[in-house]
């Protein structure tokens, strides 16, 4: 059976950072293509995760990949959960919700503590992207924190969500995900795209 892999994530900047990761490995299989259907979809924050990732799986989704084995991802950063009594989601129910109506797997993808976090593994591209030195102090309590004082530095303004492409576009993506707490996070994408090398 076909399989058809979905990424529902928080932001219009994780769309950018899933999709250029997707865009790196499709480019080292031998052939250069997957033989997997693969949609990365925001559902605007992380409330989004309790309504729209399961609207639109059965509305969009399940209509549009008939006879497909569907994979999911929900892609969120983890900031939210920590030393909350009372998350603002319940992630349990939500991979129930997606099982119950036709989804095959289902994986949490968290990103500690914020997908900025992950961003800051490649600090010198962001530097350089910023036109910043090297040896650019950086404070915050965490990523994101980090990524506004980096982007303040630059006189600009870091919108967490908002169209980050040309940022993402200079990442090292290879840097990133041979991190090994990102690497160990992203294992099942990795699995599920039959990806062997990382």
């Amino acid at each position: 059976m076909n399989k058809c892999i979905v990424l529902f994530v928080e932001g219009q900047t994780e769309v950018e950072f899933y999709n250029k990761i997707i865009s790196y490995i499709r480019e080292q299989l031998p052939n250069k293509k997957f033989d997997v259907k693969i949609n990365c979809i925001n559902v605007e924050g992380v409330g989004g995760f309790k309504k729209e990732a399961l609207k639109k799986f059965k509305k969009e989704i399940k209509i549009k990949y008939k006879n497909h084995q569907f994979i999911i991802f929900c892609c969120l950063d983890s900031d939210v959960f920590e030393g909350s009594q009372q998350p603002p989601i319940n992630l349990n129910k939500i991979q129930k919700d997606l099982k119950i109506n036709g989804a095959n797997k289902v994986f949490i993808i968290q990103a500690v503590h914020t997908i900025e976090d992950w961003f800051l593994i490649d600090i010198e591209s962001i530097l350089s992207f910023l036109k910043l030195k090297p040896t650019t102090n950086i404070n915050g309590k965490n990523g994101l924190d980090k990524m506004k004082t980096i982007y303040k530095k630059a006189n600009k303004t870091y919108i967490k969500g908002g169209n980050t492409k040309d940022f993402i576009e200079k990442l090292n993506i290879n840097k990133i995900i041979q991190n090994e707490e990102v690497k160990e996070k992203l294992k099942p994408l990795f699995d599920e795209l039959n990806c062997k090398f990382l």
